[in-house]
């Protein structure tokens, strides 16, 4: 009886121990995204991750720059995240964004994609909101965070012209953030 209760402790602390792991892992704070860190290069990333995890990408901007993404994919090859480094091809350069992919990631507030805007605005301070193309950015300076909406589940009018500004009267609580964004500097 004894070793059956010490083995059912076991494992229950095991599975616990892994629960709060995975949560960690997936956490999203001002200097942390899941394992990787603000400051760290290129070289630390590709030294941390499994090279079947990683996949370097050449992109170019709306201007044609080109710039280098590392897309990390998990066990399952899910793309999870896409990071950026300040300068193409250096091993050297720190990692400046990090796009999230996946909505297993979390601020410690619970927010991520999918959230809605009541969420983020009632659990972090926005602290600016823009116009892009076809989405609104929304700005959590605590984080380094940007998050987007897309402009067609925003109601009619949702651009004041008088003030040159977003209406957020007309950014309905229920609209779904289907952008995650971390700027290092």
């Amino acid at each position: 009886m004894k070793t059956r209760t010490l083995l059912f402790l076991a494992l229950l602390t095991i599975s616990c121990v892994n629960k709060q792991a995975d949560k960690v892992d997936f956490l999203v704070t001002e200097n942390n995204v899941g394992v990787f860190k603000k400051g760290m290069t290129v070289k630390e990333v590709l030294d941390i991750v499994p090279k079947v995890h990683i996949k370097k990408v050449v992109d170019k901007d709306d201007y044609e720059n080109s710039y280098d993404d590392y897309q990390y994919f998990d066990t399952n090859k899910i793309h999870l995240l896409t990071l950026t480094p300040t300068v193409q091809d250096e091993i050297q350069s720190k990692i400046n964004r990090i796009l999230i992919l996946d909505n297993r990631f979390k601020t410690n507030k619970n927010i991520g994609l999918g959230s809605t805007y009541a969420d983020l605005k009632n659990n972090h301070k926005i602290t600016d909101i823009a116009p892009d193309l076809e989405h609104i950015v929304l700005t959590v300076g605590e984080l380094n965070a940007r998050f987007s909406i897309n402009k067609k589940q925003l109601l009619d009018n949702w651009w004041d012209e008088s003030k040159k500004q977003i209406d957020i009267s007309k950014i309905p609580d229920t609209a779904t953030l289907d952008t995650f964004v971390i700027w290092w500097k």
